[in-house]
């Protein structure tokens, strides 16, 4: 099953279609105020020049990481590193003249780098082309082959969305989402997702077989999207993966398609409403000692590709700096990858494929999602940093 990030999109969990209406009905302030305590926490929280070197060091070891264990780059795996290519090159054009040297080489050698296993993957799925179990696989992978076409889309950080963010306290999420083993139990229930894994990834590999629209950027183009796909966007879960997948049909059918599934204006509101909700919910995790560091990470990554500003929180990513590993790569257990080190090594039966049936790797040791969304999140908090630090 793909999660990216979870490219197996999850787009309904019934239990909790009552999170629109008590959200609707636990406000804290009005639209466009930033003065609240909870504004002004979320604000003083956006990472900071300083911290721009510990965010690279990461990054730096988890690519150092994908560079010896290629055999795990499968297709979760491959779209995390793709998002470094998105957030990191466009950026690194646009800021060379105006960041350090230093800066600028250090960002210069890990794209290099990136780009070695980012070929290395494509090399593989080309290999794949006689064996027909891949052939649903290998139509999503077309979704993420070219990170020239990406930046034309993607939207700056926009501290100002946060204007239209409800902040909650703990108390008041809590009675949006429940007890925490109840909410937990209900995200890790796959048996409950509506419409199926399978169904979701049908509609991806649909979008995965169009054309790229060119001069969508000017005008508008719309997607080949069966009703079916459609309801699950419109309608699908307000909470845990549903949510976020909800965003990345729609992200992908521009970012990748340049095209929209209801229209440009409907499909940006979609995104920014679900957005907001994803961000409520990411407090929510927070509140509960990070307990779901896979599922938070992916809300940060995906919501920060359409300029959410409020995802990128120093005190989240330090906390999910606490999972990586001496190698590099991360586990998702949150009491630390200590218990963990031992047994980090490739197995002998260890072998690459396009889609791994786990996202257990090293010897059980790390997680291949886990790691993935790290990198995306860490090359999305640089970009965040190189667009509101230097001169633009």
């Amino acid at each position: 099953m793909i999660t990216v990030i979870m490219l197996k999109s999850i787009t309904s969990l019934r239990p909790f279609t009552i999170i629109s209406l008590l959200m609707c009905l636990t406000v804290i302030i009005s639209n466009g105020d930033l003065t609240s305590h909870g504004h002004k926490k979320v604000i003083s929280n956006f990472p900071k020049e300083k911290y721009i070197d510990d965010y690279l060091t990461s990054l730096e070891k988890i690519i150092e990481f994908c560079v010896k264990h290629k055999l795990y780059i499968d297709l979760n795996f491959e779209f995390g590193l793709f998002l470094v290519a998105v957030n990191l090159k466009n950026i690194l054009e646009v800021k060379a003249d105006d960041m350090p040297l230093t800066l600028k080489y250090r960002i210069e050698q890990l794209l290099v780098k990136t780009d070695v296993v980012n070929e290395y993957f494509r090399y593989m799925v080309r290999k794949t082309k006689k064996n027909i179990a891949y052939d649903e696989d290998r139509k999503i992978t077309r979704l993420f082959f070219n990170e020239t076409i990406w930046p034309k889309y993607m939207q700056r950080f926009n501290t100002m969305l946060l204007k239209k963010t409800k902040v909650y306290t703990p108390e008041q999420l809590e009675r949006i989402y429940g007890k925490w083993e109840n909410y937990e139990a209900n995200v890790d229930d796959f048996e409950k997702y509506k419409p199926s894994p399978d169904d979701s990834d049908a509609c991806i590999a649909l979008l995965g077989e169009q054309p790229t629209a060119e001069g969508s950027h000017i005008v508008e183009f719309r997607c080949k999207a069966p009703q079916e796909c459609r309801d699950g966007i419109e309608r699908g879960s307000d909470y845990g993966y549903g949510l976020t997948h909800r965003v990345l049909y729609l992200l992908l059918s521009r970012f990748a398609r340049g095209c929209s599934v209801f229209s440009l204006k409907e499909d940006k509101s979609k995104m920014d409403r679900y957005c907001k909700k994803a961000f409520n919910e990411a407090q929510f995790i927070a509140a509960n000692g990070y307990k779901k560091p896979d599922l938070m990470m992916e809300q940060i990554v995906i919501c920060g590709l359409i300029g959410h500003a409020q995802f990128i929180q120093h005190e989240w990513i330090k906390n999910f700096l606490k999972l990586q590993t001496h190698l590099g790569c991360f586990t998702e257990n949150v009491d630390g990858p200590a218990s963990n080190e031992m047994r980090l090594k490739e197995l002998p039966d260890d072998a690459w494929t396009l889609q791994r049936f786990t996202s257990s790797i090293m010897n059980g040791g790390c997680n291949g999602h886990t790691t993935a969304l790290a990198a995306a999140l860490l090359s999305s908090a640089i970009r965040y940093i190189l667009e509101n630090n230097y001169s633009y």
